[in-house]
Protein backbone atom coordinates (compact mmCIF):
# COMPACT_ATOMS: atom_id res chain seq x y z
CA UNK A 1 0.00 0.00 0.00
CA UNK A 2 1.17 3.55 -0.97
CA UNK A 3 -0.42 6.44 0.43
CA UNK A 4 0.60 9.74 -1.72
CA UNK A 5 -0.71 13.16 0.00
CA UNK A 6 0.28 15.42 -2.43
CA UNK A 7 -3.01 16.40 -4.33
CA UNK A 8 -1.19 18.63 -7.00
CA UNK A 9 1.75 15.60 -7.71
CA UNK A 10 3.37 16.27 -11.15
CA UNK A 11 4.53 12.99 -11.73
CA UNK A 12 7.49 13.49 -13.09
CA UNK A 13 9.75 11.03 -11.83
CA UNK A 14 9.22 7.41 -13.39
CA UNK A 15 8.07 4.51 -11.62
CA UNK A 16 11.95 3.25 -12.21
CA UNK A 17 13.36 6.46 -10.80
CA UNK A 18 11.44 5.87 -7.88
CA UNK A 19 12.92 2.39 -7.55
CA UNK A 20 16.38 3.42 -8.12
CA UNK A 21 16.33 5.69 -5.40
CA UNK A 22 17.34 4.66 -1.71
CA UNK A 23 17.75 7.97 0.04
CA UNK A 24 14.79 10.06 0.70
CA UNK A 25 14.80 13.93 2.17
CA UNK A 26 12.55 14.43 5.19
CA UNK A 27 10.92 17.97 6.20
CA UNK A 28 9.47 17.50 10.15
CA UNK A 29 7.39 20.71 11.16
CA UNK A 30 9.43 23.19 8.27
CA UNK A 31 12.90 21.62 9.20
CA UNK A 32 14.79 19.94 6.86
CA UNK A 33 16.73 16.92 8.85
CA UNK A 34 20.35 16.43 8.85
CA UNK A 35 20.66 12.76 7.27
CA UNK A 36 18.15 11.24 4.29
CA UNK A 37 16.19 8.16 5.26
CA UNK A 38 18.23 5.48 3.64
CA UNK A 39 15.87 2.41 2.93
CA UNK A 40 18.89 0.29 3.52
CA UNK A 41 19.27 0.75 7.25
CA UNK A 42 16.32 3.02 8.36
CA UNK A 43 13.72 0.61 9.56
CA UNK A 44 10.32 3.09 9.74
CA UNK A 45 9.76 6.73 9.73
CA UNK A 46 9.13 6.43 13.52
CA UNK A 47 12.75 5.09 14.08
CA UNK A 48 14.24 7.58 11.58
CA UNK A 49 12.71 10.33 13.20
CA UNK A 50 14.15 9.76 16.77
CA UNK A 51 17.43 8.88 15.06
CA UNK A 52 17.54 12.75 13.78
CA UNK A 53 16.02 13.87 17.68
CA UNK A 54 12.69 14.44 17.18
CA UNK A 55 10.26 13.43 19.65
CA UNK A 56 7.04 11.60 18.10
CA UNK A 57 4.26 10.11 20.67
CA UNK A 58 3.60 6.34 19.56
CA UNK A 59 2.59 3.47 21.85
CA UNK A 60 2.55 0.15 19.86
CA UNK A 61 4.95 0.58 17.28
CA UNK A 62 2.62 -1.92 14.87
CA UNK A 63 -0.29 0.31 12.88
CA UNK A 64 -2.89 -1.01 15.56
CA UNK A 65 -3.47 2.38 18.00
CA UNK A 66 -2.34 5.49 15.90
CA UNK A 67 -0.58 7.14 18.25
CA UNK A 68 2.32 7.96 16.17
CA UNK A 69 -0.02 9.63 13.53
CA UNK A 70 1.66 12.78 11.56
CA UNK A 71 0.14 14.74 9.04
CA UNK A 72 2.12 15.00 5.48
CA UNK A 73 1.77 17.61 3.68
CA UNK A 74 3.43 16.05 0.54
CA UNK A 75 5.13 12.64 -0.72
CA UNK A 76 4.26 8.80 -0.93
CA UNK A 77 5.32 6.23 2.04
CA UNK A 78 4.74 2.63 1.85
CA UNK A 79 3.15 0.67 4.62
CA UNK A 80 4.70 -2.61 4.46
CA UNK A 81 2.84 -4.12 6.80
CA UNK A 82 -0.65 -2.61 6.77
CA UNK A 83 -1.90 -0.49 10.11
CA UNK A 84 -5.00 -1.66 11.80
CA UNK A 85 -5.49 1.77 13.11
CA UNK A 86 -7.79 4.11 10.97
CA UNK A 87 -5.18 6.86 8.37
CA UNK A 88 -7.19 9.20 7.10
CA UNK A 89 -6.57 11.42 4.21
CA UNK A 90 -3.20 13.50 4.55
CA UNK A 91 -1.87 11.20 7.38
CA UNK A 92 0.16 8.90 8.38
CA UNK A 93 1.20 6.06 10.83
CA UNK A 94 4.88 6.87 11.30
CA UNK A 95 5.88 3.49 13.31
CA UNK A 96 4.80 1.35 10.19
CA UNK A 97 5.76 3.45 7.16
CA UNK A 98 8.36 3.96 4.85
CA UNK A 99 9.10 7.09 2.31
CA UNK A 100 9.54 6.03 -1.23
CA UNK A 101 10.10 9.74 -1.80
CA UNK A 102 11.00 12.85 -0.23
CA UNK A 103 8.46 13.71 2.13
CA UNK A 104 7.20 17.06 4.11
CA UNK A 105 5.54 15.63 8.04
CA UNK A 106 4.05 18.03 10.40
CA UNK A 107 2.96 17.47 14.11
CA UNK A 108 -0.81 16.34 13.59
CA UNK A 109 -2.04 18.91 16.18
Amino acid sequence: MILNSDSNNNKSDSDSDKADKKTFAVIYNGVALDKDFDSATDKSTLSYLESQGQEIHYQCLEGYCGACRCKMVSGEVEYPIFPMAMVRDGEILTCCSRPVTDIVLADPF
